[in-house]
């Protein structure tokens, strides 16, 4: 799993868990194309990218500035995750 945690995990922050994938590279893959795109091919598979923003519309604002819909990405599931606390 991918960490995305550029603004860090501050007392604001709150933890996300993203299934993100390159649909460009799986049509390439798929018609027996080579991939020629700037991604590795292993983004043709779903991948999971965890993300500490301060909301939700943070999160996404930051996973499309640093995965582009216009380069294939695709954001399958985005959850926020639960940090459990210490007894």
């Amino acid at each position: 799993m991918e960490r995305n945690n550029n603004a860090g995990n501050g007392r604001n922050r709150r933890h996300f868990e993203v299934r993100i994938v390159n649909e460009r590279i799986r049509k390439l893959l798929d018609a027996g194309h080579e991939n020629t795109t700037a991604y590795d091919d292993t983004w043709a598979n779903p991948r999971y990218v965890e993300i500490y923003a301060a909301s939700m519309t943070e999160a996404k604002e930051r996973l499309d500035a640093d995965y582009p819909a216009e380069a294939g990405f695709r954001i399958i599931a985005i959850i926020e995750l639960r940090v459990r606390e210490s007894r």
